[in-house]
């Protein structure tokens, strides 16, 4: 008859090199500082933002209208995680022309600056009608606590008259 006998383990006699206990006190606070870190790291994407606005005519002061076609149409903008995106409609206005436009922080009476280079912007192409419409990215996010606007050029990439000029405004999305 035979019996299985399980071998008895071998013991080593050599030295084991285990980390000094303060060091694994130190380290296991640490660790967990970061897996709690991690399991935080749930946080809502940004909030989406919109702005809206109507384009203007944008008439000199000393200038009386002379048969020109006065600019309308509407802008709107709407910040997603880091990029905005800008619509822009021309219902009437010059045919078949190369508009310039730009979107900047500030107002019609109070512009600063541009929230993007002049080349984010593309002309606006109108039609034989006088209309035109196009969106433009940009990878940044507008600031809620900001006032933007969108001005209107007669030459393409912002460039000659001042044409026609949105205020925006902040809208809730629903």
């Amino acid at each position: 008859m035979k019996t299985h006998c399980t071998p008895e383990p071998t013991v080593s006699r050599a030295p084991v090199n285990r980390p000094a206990g303060w060091i694994a006190c130190l380290l296991l606070p640490a660790l967990i500082l970061l897996a709690t870190a991690a399991c935080l790291d749930t946080v809502d994407p940004p909030e989406s933002l919109a702005w809206e606005g109507q384009l203007q005519p944008v008439i000199a002061d000393d200038v009386e209208p002379n048969g020109d076609v006065l600019i309308s149409g509407s802008v709107g903008a709407v910040t997603t995680g880091e990029e905005t995106q800008i619509g822009i409609g021309i219902d009437e206005g010059p045919t078949e022309a190369q508009l310039g436009w730009v979107f900047l922080r500030g107002t019609c009476a109070e512009p600063d600056e541009p929230i993007a280079p002049v080349e984010v912007f593309p002309p606006i192409a109108t039609d034989d009608l006088g209309q035109g419409e196009l969106t433009a990215v940009t990878p940044q996010r507008l600031n809620r606590n900001l006032t933007y606007a969108a001005q209107i050029y007669s030459e393409p990439e912002a460039q000659g008259d001042l044409l026609a000029c949105a205020d925006m405004e902040r809208v809730e999305l629903g």
